[in-house]
């Protein structure tokens, strides 16, 4: 108990002392998990005893600050663990999960079929989980997320094809921005560096999850690490979707940040897209930075052979109009 006291006492002084105006406390590290049996606790109905009289300490420590946030974690892929874990806890103030994607890769399965795959992952469990949150009193955070393509029997070079190729980052940006979209503002992409892991039940390797190809030289990202670079040139403030006319709209996922002045959009198509995107622009021209996933078979593993591309568009009244690749993800902004 005196410890918990203790680093509330602490996190406070930190904060104070870095500027913070947040800080985020989770308690244990999928508690859900049998992998992590020794330091987790996998009945929902203790781990949420436990946390909030962890938590009520904390935040007396800490002179119940209110930058402290206290947060608890739940198993994306099933419903009744986030369900139990925002009904039974008092105290916490965001529930978090892992809505990984593309699971699962089975061999004979096309490049073009598994980049297609890799978008067609939908938002609707992650929205049923926002608002069961919500529901609690408490918010849905984001604590991993990324490709996690380690079942089926697909060989290492097919599952590498799409989990570093050139489409692999607006399929992360994609899942990012759903996200985004049923209220999470808090999403950590897993990881920064990683090369490879083991595929489920085998020998085989997979190049994951770092989203960087390796440390040893500057700006060596895979295609997901350029995808968040780009998402956090243009994130922040509100958020909100968009109104879209047009046949392609429902293979477009689009976000507005900074009260419509920036926006990110991921399109899920096979082939390009024709867009026009309203947005103000007082200096007469927009910025738009792509990364186009069109060609799949791209990489940076051997070399940077994906890269971010920017060019100036001019601006009208009417906003811009640019043409995105298939499978690709743009952000605009001034």
């Amino acid at each position: 108990d005196t410890e918990w006291g203790r680093l509330g006492a602490w996190l406070r002084q930190a904060a104070d002392q870095h500027g913070f105006d947040e800080v985020l406390l989770e308690f244990g590290n999928e508690n859900w998990n049998p992998l992590f049996r020794p330091g987790g606790i996998p009945d929902g109905n203790r781990h949420a005893a436990v946390a909030d009289r962890a938590f009520r300490l904390l935040r007396e420590g800490s002179g119940q600050d209110p930058r402290i946030r206290t947060v608890i974690n739940a198993q994306f892929v099933n419903p009744d663990s986030a369900r139990l874990a925002g009904a039974r806890s008092r105290v916490a103030d965001l529930v978090a999960v892992a809505p990984y994607f593309l699971y699962s890769l089975d061999a004979g399965t096309s490049t073009a079929q598994a980049v297609d795959a890799a978008f067609t992952e939908d938002g609707r469990l992650l929205e049923e989980q926002a608002a069961t949150a919500r529901s609690h009193g408490k918010r849905l955070a984001v604590y991993e997320v990324n490709f996690h393509t380690t079942l089926g029997d697909a060989d290492s070079p097919s599952r590498n094809a799409v989990v570093a190729g050139a489409a692999s980052g607006p399929a992360l940006a994609r899942r990012l921005l759903q996200g985004t979209l049923v209220g999470t503002r808090e999403q950590a992409v897993y990881t920064l560096a990683g090369f490879d892991s083991y595929v489920h039940d085998s020998k085989e390797l997979v190049r994951l999850w770092g989203i960087t190809r390796d440390l040893a030289a500057a700006d060596r990202l895979r295609p997901t690490g350029l995808a968040l670079a780009l998402l956090n040139r243009v994130a922040g403030g509100p958020a909100h979707s968009t109104d879209c006319s047009g046949a392609a709209c429902t293979a477009l996922t689009t976000v507005w940040f900074g009260g419509g002045s920036r926006v990110a959009v991921v399109s899920a198509r096979l082939g390009p897209t024709d867009l026009t995107v309203a947005l103000p622009c007082p200096a007469g021209v927009i910025r738009l930075e792509l990364l186009d996933g069109s060609r799949p078979a791209r990489h940076n593993e051997d070399a940077a052979d994906v890269t971010i591309a920017a060019e100036e568009l001019a601006c009208t009244g009417a906003g811009v109009s640019f043409r995105l690749p298939s499978h690709s993800l743009a952000v605009l902004h001034t």
